[in-house]
């Protein structure tokens, strides 16, 4: 029994560790209805070690999996033998279930595995009787009505491609990057072009903002009309800046494209069986560079 835990805790864990005894503890103390849900013939002992460093002087955890209405669940007890109990304990419990799921997601990565249910226990064995704080995760958080109005909810979910462009130009500043987003798996980026032009000239955003925005449109976009889409950003922008990082981005572009072209005809000469030296006045591309199209 490791040294780091309190007489309490660990008396506690040796006993509640033999399933015998495991099987009266939760038949005494579960809810009737979780009970007669529950198959304790298949009940067993998880390793687990969930319990934060600094706290494990004063706690301990039992993992049991078992069967409830057919289906695979667990039972998780924490054994607490704090002399001050702690008010952050339903967070705590929050935070070692949420361990407890992503271990089993680890453990079983198929697309159609679902989450097993975990019925939490604590049980107390400090010196301050009866418990003194509430065991609802509300009552950790300070503004428990916006809490209420946002922790049992599901997630506001903003699906851009489902908002029409027009209702997203009147997001103000953020527009720009929605609009990006939206259509950046457009195969023809000339239909965004436009209202993408026409908001930066609306909206100016910083140019350190701006240039990333360009190079993720050009390097993480599904069209293949970079050439136009920058043509069309230099032609139409008002903002100097806006036209001179367009055309070097475009410049950028130019010269891979050639520099790609080089390699293509040096691939080809290779293959014709010209030499190294043949295919690098031909393409005026640096020996070494040829050579390693040999190994390519």
């Amino acid at each position: 029994m490791s040294k780091s835990t309190t007489p309490h805790d660990a008396i506690a864990k040796t006993f509640l560790s033999d399933l015998a005894i495991a099987e009266d503890f939760l038949r005494s103390h579960l809810p009737a209805a979780v009970k007669k849900a529950i198959d304790f013939n298949t009940l067993k002992l998880e390793p687990t070690s969930l319990v934060d460093e600094n706290l494990k002087h004063y706690t301990t955890d039992i993992l049991y999996s078992v069967n409830i209405d057919d289906t695979l669940g667990f039972i998780y007890c924490l054994v607490e033998a704090q002399s001050t109990p702690d008010k952050m304990m339903p967070f705590r419990f929050w935070n070692y279930q949420a361990l407890i799921l992503n271990r089993y997601l680890k453990n079983h990565p198929d697309e159609e595995t679902k989450l097993p249910v975990i019925i939490p226990l604590l049980l107390y064995t400090g010196k301050q009787s009866p418990y003194p704080y509430s065991l609802e995760l509300i009552e950790c958080f300070e503004n428990q009505a916006l809490a209420k109005s946002t922790l049992y909810q599901p997630p506001k979910l903003i699906d851009l491609s489902q908002i029409p462009d027009d209702e997203i130009k009147q997001h103000g500043r953020v527009a720009v990057l929605e609009m990006v987003q939206k259509h950046i798996h457009d195969r023809d980026l000339m239909s965004f072009a436009y209202d993408f032009i026409s908001l930066l000239n609306q909206i100016k955003i910083a140019q350190n903002l701006y240039n990333p925005l360009l190079e993720y449109i050009i390097t993480t976009g599904e069209s293949k009309n970079f050439k136009g889409f920058l043509e069309m950003v230099i032609k139409e922008s008002i903002n100097n800046e806006y036209r001179g990082d367009a055309m070097t981005i475009a410049q950028c572009l130019q010269n891979e494209a050639a520099s790609e072209a080089k390699f293509e005809i040096a691939r080809n000469l290779l293959k014709m069986g010209m030499t190294d030296e043949m295919v690098a006045q031909a393409t005026e591309l640096p020996r070494a560079k040829i050579q390693e199209l040999h190994s390519a």
